[in-house]
């Protein structure tokens, strides 16, 4: 209970006062609801909320589609096969946020990275891919993707693995081809991992900063700011520590109040 309090109840606390202060060097000022409205009344926050979105649709298209859409391959396969696929696809995961970053930005880098010499071959024009706010929300994105695709997947074909062999062959029997047995039988009985996916996918894509703080730092134009990577600006960079904490509030209830209503639906699915 002691480091209950000490880990999560007391900075909670710190956070909820130092949002309704102008916390100084010295003194602390009372300023009540100012740094919210402050927050609420400015363009950056809005901003950092539109990039942070985009990684949310980007989390939920590779856990709810992509990852699904491989656990689906990898089911029809022989065991051996399969583990080993599943393997391979949880490399990446293994390896630190900043050494897959490094190679990455490699890829990446304008106009001698490894994607623009490819388009060089086939006689395209170079991009930069982390230059332009037109492009690096999705070419940071699509950098986490390696990341991000075994677990859902391992969780996927875990849950097929786990369907009754004996509906499958009886929807067979019945003329059920396999776009229909996906859609009517192996969907449903596996929206238990999706509903639990969606809660974790949505919880893990808004606290999203480590790739775009190591990619882009924000940039360019604040076009890769996500919302905590604002937070970690605002507080450690600006040193507008009421701000911050005021945003890290707003982020809080976001999370507590998705993940009340997510776990209301599980229940209710289960029950």
């Amino acid at each position: 209970m002691l480091l209950l309090g000490l880990f999560y109840v007391l900075p909670i606390a710190y956070s909820l006062r130092f949002s309704l202060y102008d916390v100084g060097l010295v003194d602390d000022v009372w300023v009540g609801l100012d740094n919210y409205r402050g927050l609420f009344a400015g363009k950056e926050f809005w901003g950092s909320v539109r990039v942070t979105l985009k990684f949310v649709a980007a989390y939920l298209f590779v856990s709810m589609f992509l990852s699904y859409g491989l656990a689906l391959v990898l089911s029809r396969l022989s065991k051996r096969l399969c583990g080993l696929m599943l393997t391979a696809y949880h490399v990446p995961a293994i390896f630190t946020t900043l050494a897959t970053v490094t190679v990455w930005r490699w890829f990446y880098r304008y106009p001698d990275g490894g994607l623009n010499a490819i388009l060089a071959r086939v006689r395209l024009p170079q991009v930069a891919w982390l230059g332009s706010p037109v492009t690096v929300t999705w070419a940071i994105a699509f950098a986490m993707v390696g990341m991000l695709v075994g677990g859902p997947a391992l969780l996927y074909t875990a849950a097929i693995g786990q369907i009754d062999s004996e509906i499958i062959e009886a929807a067979r029997m019945d003329g059920a081809n396999e776009w229909q047995l996906i859609r009517h039988i192996i969907t449903p009985l596996t929206h238990r991992v999706r509903l639990y996916l969606l809660l974790t996918t949505m919880v893990a894509a808004l606290l999203v900063w480590e790739h775009p703080f190591f990619l882009t730092g924000g940039g360019p134009l604040g076009a890769s700011k996500t919302i905590m990577l604002n937070i970690y600006h605002k507080g450690f960079v600006e040193g507008d520590i009421g701000v911050a904490s005021a945003m890290t509030v707003v982020m809080a209830l976001c999370i507590v109040g998705l993940a009340v209503v997510m776990v209301r639906r599980l229940r209710e699915y289960l029950g």
